[in-house]
């Protein structure tokens, strides 16, 4: 069951990733619009992390800086994959064949990118945290991500 603060992360997250797909009225309000949400989106996230993890004082410490720096790999894929999304709601009904095959590449690469990065971490959290404390951590990771996935499947329409 999902907690509100779980379900907010995740609508933000939603809310994300639809802005940067729609077709821009504005290019600098857009920028500033997703800044924002985006700042939300990350506050929330480790809201949800701190409230998860209830971590002591001295891995409070030590896991702040690593988990912050893992995010910040983790948005650079998320702004590749936001990329491909905008890309396939631009050309939604109009696809080429040749697009299909460079979006389902570029996807499974940041999939592939994401495990990559993910295993790279598992060694600087485990100097951080308990073993318990990290798996949680990844536990919670991988429940926010396949929400999110689950949205996505829900409002991206398959191809024509």
């Amino acid at each position: 069951m999902k907690s509100k603060h779980q379900t907010t992360v995740l609508i933000t997250v939603l809310a994300v990733i639809m802005a940067f797909a729609l077709p821009a009225l504005s290019e600098e309000k857009l920028a500033n619009d997703m800044q924002i949400l985006v700042e939300k989106l990350r506050t929330d996230k480790k809201l949800l992390v701190a409230k998860t993890l209830e971590l002591t004082e001295s891995e409070a410490k030590a896991f702040w800086p690593v988990y912050e720096s893992f995010q910040d790999e983790r948005f650079k894929l998320g702004e590749r994959l936001i990329k491909g999304i905008r890309e396939y709601a631009e050309k939604y009904g109009k696809i080429s064949d040749k697009d299909a095959k460079r979006l389902r590449r570029e996807y499974l690469a940041i999939k592939f990118q994401e495990l990559t990065l993910t295993e790279s971490y598992f060694p600087k959290f485990e100097e951080a945290l308990p073993e318990k404390k990290v798996f949680r951590y990844f536990q919670l990771e991988r429940k926010i991500e396949g929400e999110l996935e689950a949205l996505l499947g829900a409002v991206i329409p398959l191809i024509l």
